[in-house]
């Protein structure tokens, strides 16, 4: 399973002025990235159960969980 959780808002946490790229921008970057996702699963290049790729939130915020998320019986 794979996710593309997008945030529609600013994100720069440390510069509250800053609202980040244009809607325009960030909604083109988040159809590349479905279709390079899809493209991804495709070819069974994933090796996690459940990934999530964040787009447009802060930093340090984490991409991929497996162990975490992973079913108990799995």
């Amino acid at each position: 399973m794979c996710f593309v959780r997008f945030n529609p808002h600013k994100f720069n946490l440390d510069d509250r002025n800053d609202p980040g790229p244009p809607l325009a921008e960030r909604l083109e970057r988040l159809r590349k990235q479905v279709l390079r996702h899809i493209e991804r699963l495709e070819r069974g290049d994933n090796k996690a159960y459940l990934e999530v790729h964040h787009l447009y939130y802060p930093e340090g915020t984490p991409d991929l969980y497996e162990e975490q998320c992973k079913p108990e019986w799995l």
